[in-house]
């Protein structure tokens, strides 16, 4: 199987509804996975797989604001906002 690394910017209008149809809900920080390159870089990555290929997705703001859910705590009326803690809306 076949695997590539691509940024949010370079996914054809095709691949973007592959991480919709994956993540219909949005993805989370369990989605996620960290790796390091061959040129020692390290990028977290989200997943998303065909039959034959496995795109790693650069995590980025632009994706973030397309399809991230973050999680919230239900506190009653109040709510936790998680984005203090390192994650990214």
């Amino acid at each position: 199987m076949k695997r590539t690394i691509k940024s949010f910017s370079s996914l054809t209008d095709q691949e973007k509804k592959l991480i919709s149809r994956q993540y219909p809900y949005g993805f989370g920080p369990q989605d996620l996975s960290s790796l390091k390159t061959a040129q020692g870089q390290h990028l977290e990555v989200l997943e998303v797989r065909t039959e034959d290929m496995i795109y790693l997705v650069k995590i980025s703001q632009d994706l973030l604001d397309e399809f991230y859910e973050p999680e919230q705590m239900d506190l009653g009326e109040e709510f936790i906002d998680f984005t203090g803690l390192g994650m990214s809306q």
